[in-house]
This record gives C-alpha cells, sequence and structure tokens, in this order.
C-alpha cells in the first residue's frame, strides 16, 4: 500500500512539473492579450480603449485622458453641396484603418477634434478639426481629413501616416460609388473646391474636368452633374460643355442609364449614352419616394410602394 502511495505521489510530482510552464504560458499569454484585464473585450473599459481585429485578437490599447473617449465623430458636410454620398443609416463609425490605426476622440467637456493613434507604435498625429471616410471606409485606406484652419486634405494609413493631398482645399469628397475589390467606397476620383472652383481630381492632383462655379455632385467616365445656384441640376461634359439643354430638379446616374426629373415633376430614365427615353413618363409629387432595382436583365421602376414598369434591358 506504501509502495501505491509512493508511485501516486511520484506522478503526481512529475504531472505538476510537466504541465506547470504550460499554465504559466496560458496565464502569461491571456496577461498580454488584455483578457484578464477586459473579460468581455469591451472596447472602452477602465479607462481604456481597447482595439480588437476581426479574429478578436487584441491589436492594442489607448489610454484615455477623459470620459467622453471613443472613436471620433464624422464630419460630413457633401449634403450642403447636394452631392450623392454613401450614407449608412444606424450603423456607427468603426474608425479603425488597416488594423493599426484609431481616429480617437478624448475630450473632457466640448469636443476639440479627433487624432490619429498609431496603435502599435502607441503615437498621436496632430490634432484634426474632422474627419470623414462614410463609415465604411474609403479605398487604399485613405482618410479625408479637415484641418483646424478649415482645410481639407487626404491622408493615406498604411504601415506610416501618408499626406496624399495637402490639406489647401476648402471642400474634398467622394460620390457613393463602391470599388468591389476593397469593398469601400472608391477614391479613383475626389470632388474639390478651391478659389471657390469646382474640379475633378486624382490623387496625383492632375485635374481631370474644367473649371466649375458650382458644385459637382457626381460623375461617370465621361458625364458630370452639376448643381446649379437655383438648386437645379444640369448633366455635362467633363469639359464643361452641356449634355443635355434643360436643367432638372433631379439627376442621377444608374449603371447605363439615367434618371431624371424635370421642372414639372415628370420622371422617367434615359439611356445615358444617346439620352433616348427608355421609360413611360410619370408624375410625381416632390412626397414620392422613388426606388430602382437594376440587374443585368431588367432595370424596375417602383414609385410609392407601387411598380410602376419592369424594363428589359439585357
Amino acid at each position: 500500500m506504501e509502495k501505491h502511495k509512493k508511485i501516486a505521489f511520484i506522478i503526481s510530482v512529475v504531472l505538476f512539473v510537466l504541465f506547470l510552464p504550460f499554465t504559466v504560458l496560458g496565464i502569461v499569454y491571456h496577461v498580454k492579450n488584455g483578457d484578464s484585464k477586459n473579460p468581455n473585450h469591451e472596447f472602452h473599459y477602465n479607462d481604456k480603449l481597447y482595439f480588437y481585429n476581426n479574429a478578436n485578437s487584441l491589436i492594442g490599447t489607448y489610454d484615455c485622458n477623459y470620459e467622453n473617449c471613443g472613436y471620433g465623430e464624422e464630419i460630413i458636410e457633401d449634403e450642403t453641396y447636394g452631392i450623392n454620398y454613401f450614407k449608412m443609416v444606424g450603423l456607427e463609425t468603426k474608425a479603425l484603418i488597416n488594423n493599426r490605426f484609431a481616429i480617437i476622440s478624448d475630450y473632457y467637456a466640448e469636443k476639440d477634434g479627433v487624432i490619429i493613434y498609431d496603435i502599435i507604435n502607441k503615437t498621436k498625429s496632430d490634432t484634426y478639426a474632422g474627419y470623414k471616410i462614410y463609415t465604411v471606409g474609403i479605398a487604399n485606406n485613405y482618410v479625408i481629413v479637415k484641418t483646424k484652419d478649415e482645410k481639407y486634405g487626404v491622408l493615406q494609413l498604411n504601415d506610416s501616416i501618408q499626406t496624399v493631398i495637402e490639406p489647401t482645399y476648402e471642400f474634398i469628397g467622394l460620390q457613393n460609388a463602391k470599388d468591389v475589390e476593397q469593398n469601400k467606397i472608391a477614391s479613383d476620383l475626389f470632388i474639390v473646391k478651391k478659389e471657390n472652383t469646382w474640379n475633378l481630381i486624382d490623387s496625383e492632383l492632375n485635374k481631370k474636368t474644367s473649371d466649375f462655379v458650382y458644385p459637382i455632385t457626381a460623375f461617370n467616365d465621361n458625364s458630370i452633374i452639376v448643381q446649379n445656384q437655383t438648386g437645379t441640376y444640369s448633366l455635362k461634359n467633363y469639359d464643361g460643355t452641356s449634355k443635355l439643354s434643360s436643367e432638372y430638379k433631379k439627376i442621377k446616374f444608374l449603371g447605363n442609364y439615367i434618371e431624371v426629373v424635370d421642372q414639372s415633376n415628370n420622371y422617367s430614365i434615359l439611356n445615358k449614352d444617346n439620352f433616348t427615353r427608355v421609360s413611360q413618363i410619370y408624375q410625381i409629387t416632390d412626397e414620392s419616394v422613388i426606388a430602382t432595382r437594376i440587374n443585368e436583365t431588367s432595370l424596375e421602376i417602383v414609385i410609392d410602394n407601387e411598380v410602376k414598369e419592369t424594363i428589359d434591358i439585357s
């Protein structure tokens, strides 16, 4: 019996010695990854911000200075100029770029701008008056920023903070177009305002259009929609010449087609190349809710929840 007890004791000691390193490593791992300090992986916990990647692994933390601490709120002024920008209702902006940079607001009583925080190196940028990534992010890890002196520029957040467009513009925005590969807002061309003129430019600062006096609200490969001083819209070539002689209450690109509402509230759809009408004309009101559903073979017009027409586009 005594012999069995000695054997059992020896086995227990051996097992303890074998598994002790794994236990210690497990404790170290959990402490290193913040699990013991933030067991539920909350974003704001005990005066810190915790940043996790899509695999729910901890990237790093930020020590808050004040209670009002979190992702910065976007400042989107595009609607002021009638720009057709991406809107996501009910989805809060998670300003975590490239799993490396976080755009943070940390203030006592009144908002005083945002900083870009390098989570890996624990460094902070200068303070900006505002920023925008249109909730879902901009392709190529771009961020549009607004400086304290009301100038817009564009940064790229890859391994470091790089200036793509110097903050010398009165406005910079992007239209509602998707970069399919990156599943973010397309950033091929920027809508910019400088010295009271509007242009389209690329990230190399190349102007793609003539100077426009009024805001560019949307564009496709060869046409631009401009909002006039009266609030109406015109369709233009990139060189500023008119494509449609009339001004409209609404013009919207829809793939290979264009939605228009004339000043008598007549709604119809035109071919984007030759401007022939491909739909019937529908009399609407200012309160009418219009939805169009388009796929590879058909285009469906829905007005006030009633399907009005299905157009074969195959």
